[in-house]
């Protein structure tokens, strides 16, 4: 994998290790070394300048890897990595019968430049610029006496690479770490047919408008403090709100415009697989703060297609598509004056389709519509913690206690559609944990009301017992269930409106008390 990392020698000076004084090239070449394990070179001092030969990696399990000659210059206060334009990253390989002896990668890099400044104890601050980088492998030597030799294509490109980095990482004092990258274009080729394992097969990777940051600061003593709650199996939660209250803090945030992935497998056990999976945007973020604690992760438009045929799918081909894929969590924290923090919840699955030669294994004569289907259940409200859980002593939960005493919910949607049917529900509830009186078989019952409304139950029921999927005695109990559980919406054709209502202890279903 080295060889295909088309800055290789600038990723490596910006391997995250402790650095060392002043930002002098020998500071920045002992960075390197200390940063990548069996890395050497011959160094001599040419004014301004610390040129390094003759460089290598001693990797594990007895491979070289043989590095261009670079130069790291005094520019100021700080050093830059001058490398050749065009240069080989060269890998020696142990002997092996059949196998080739090394692999050489060609990179060009014109404008690639790296700065470091800024070096100290455990200080480390890096730019890195490329316009372009590119690299690609040369063809395997043939081996004498080997009748089937291994070929291998590999080719990357990439365009806009922009990589910043400034942390300080001491063990007792404040520490932080900050960066930021981007990248315009990548695109990703490789091509192999290896007859002795035989194995072949190829993958290409496009990806577009990448951007990345992220933002950590741990206060002086905070490791300590982590380590200590790490230790015991109930955290005490006042401890963390501490760390966070003196400016603890963790944020990234990825984002990348158009993905196409292309995977052909012509040689597996069950036969040629070839997968295409394209997706028109993607993003992701973490962040811990005094706040509170969220996360968001998710893709648009994606679309994936599977060619070939494996035990579990017993078809030679299929293709499924999604407007949206997310999810979301966001839970705030106490804070003074805020005697009940918030919290939301998001689970969306939009607008999924299925190609007909799955909808054909179970419906080949086209009974069920074939929509998109949705999946979405999207919830806020707010809880208050009880008061034991921020003691400074901490507290452990015992088996029937709850680390909140009440809750509120607001179903701002949910949604599951498909095959014809839709129910879609909203509602407001309120759980008062703290309050044993209002439990039911252990189970508390909430205040409020919950509101769903279902359209073509009745359509699927005839569908599915024409496909004989259900018995007319199953049809007429799900008819009759239907009646139970919904109101038929004057002037609207089959469309069933459901309330559960949950008052006082009691829980009313479409007005009528069932408990």
């Amino acid at each position: 994998m080295t060889l295909l990392r088309p800055a290789a020698l600038a990723l490596i000076a910006l391997a995250p290790v402790p650095a060392l004084a002043d930002t002098t090239p020998e500071a920045v070449w002992a960075l390197m070394q200390q940063g990548v394990e069996g890395l050497s070179a011959t160094a001599s001092r040419r004014g301004d300048a610390l040129v390094l030969s003759h460089g290598q990696v001693d990797l594990d399990d007895g491979p070289i890897l043989l590095l261009p000659d670079f130069t790291l210059r005094q520019v100021g206060g700080a050093v830059a990595l001058e490398l050749p334009p065009r240069f080989p990253l060269v890998l020696q390989l142990p002997p092996k019968a059949g196998g080739p002896e090394k692999l050489t990668l060609q990179v060009a890099a014109p404008d690639l430049a790296a700065t470091f400044r800024d070096i100290g104890p455990e200080a480390v601050d890096v730019s890195l610029r490329a316009g372009s980088v590119s690299a690609s492998l040369d063809p395997l030597a043939q081996g004498l006496g080997v009748t089937a030799p291994p070929d291998l294509f590999v080719a990357l490109a990439a365009a806009d690479l922009a990589l910043d980095w400034k942390s300080n990482l001491p063990e007792r004092a404040e520490a932080f770490a900050r960066g930021q990258a981007s990248l315009g274009t990548l695109h990703f080729e490789m091509r192999a047919d290896i007859p002795a394992e035989g194995a072949k097969g190829s993958i290409a990777l496009d990806l577009s408008a990448v951007k990345a940051d992220l933002d950590a600061f741990l206060p002086a003593g905070g490791q300590d403090v982590l380590d200590k709650m790490e230790d015991r199996p109930e955290p005490p939660f006042h401890s963390l709100l501490d760390l966070l209250d003196r400016g603890m803090r963790l944020k990234g945030t990825v984002a990348h415009g158009p993905l196409a992935l292309v995977m052909d497998l012509p040689q597996t056990p069950d036969g040629p697989v070839a997968l295409d999976l394209t997706a028109a945007s993607g993003d992701g973020m973490l962040s811990l703060d005094r706040k509170g604690l969220a996360y968001d992760i998710g893709s648009s438009t994606v679309a994936m297609a599977f060619r070939g045929r494996t035990p579990e799918i017993p078809v030679d081909r299929f293709a499924l598509t999604a407007g949206e894929l997310r999810e979301a969590l966001r839970l705030d924290f106490p804070a003074a004056g805020v005697a009940a923090p918030g919290w939301h919840v998001l689970y969306r699955f939009a607008g999924i389709t299925v190609s007909d030669e799955l909808w054909n294994l179970a419906d080949p004569g086209r009974t069920l519509p074939r929509d998109p289907m949705s999946l979405v259940l999207d919830a806020t409200g707010t809880y208050t913690p009880d008061p034991r859980l921020l003691a400074p002593g901490g507290w452990t939960p015992g088996p029937q206690d709850l680390p909140v005493t009440d809750l509120t919910l607001t179903l701002t949607e949910a949604l599951v559609e498909g095959a014809g049917l839709r129910i879609a529900g909203t509602g407001d509830l309120v759980f008062y944990f703290a309050d044993r009186s209002r439990y039911v078989e252990e189970v508390p019952m909430p205040e409020g009301k919950l509101s769903f409304l279902t359209t073509g139950a009745n359509a699927l029921i005839d569908r599915l017992a024409k496909l004989g999927l259900m018995s007319e005695d199953e049809v007429s109990g799900m008819r009759f269930g239907l009646l139970f559980l919904g109101r038929a919406v004057p002037g609207q054709l089959d469309q069933l409106a459901t309330d559960l209502e949950f008052r006082g202890g009691s829980f009313l279903l479409n007005g009528q008390k069932i408990r």
